[in-house]
């Protein structure tokens, strides 16, 4: 198994777990429309890393001579559309998903991304 798809996998598993977390804070808690934005946004962003997952495989297997190379601006452009989308059908709907919440939520994934290395440390020194 390679490196980015065990990491991938790790990601995806917190993701999902919090979004888990926010759900059923959203229907513990009087302010849901915050928490299901979260929950709404988070969605969106694990799209995006999936598509980002898969991106990356296909450039490690142009790398590896397997695939031919493609344009992989349609990755990026993916990506910022489903950004531009969760926030487009949070504004349409302000009494159920709260504009805020899906920005935080969109930006989960790129959260984890950068703190989840850190428990990672000191496996390095080794």
């Amino acid at each position: 198994m390679m490196d980015y798809k065990v990491a991938a996998k790790r990601y995806t598993i917190f993701t999902i777990v919090i979004i888990a977390v926010f759900l059923i804070l959203a229907f513990i808690l009087s302010n849901s429309p915050l928490f299901l934005g979260i929950v709404f946004g988070a969605s969106f962003s694990l799209i995006n890393l999936i598509n980002t997952y898969l991106q990356v495989k296909r450039i490690g297997e142009v790398f590896d001579g397997k695939k031919r190379p493609s344009l992989v601006i349609f990755g990026t452009l993916t990506r910022i559309i489903a950004a531009v989308l969760a926030v487009t059908i949070a504004m349409r709907f302000p009494e159920y998903l709260q504009i805020e919440g899906v920005i935080i939520g969109l930006a989960i994934t790129y959260f984890i991304i950068l703190i989840e290395p850190m428990f990672h440390i000191k496996h390095l020194n080794r």
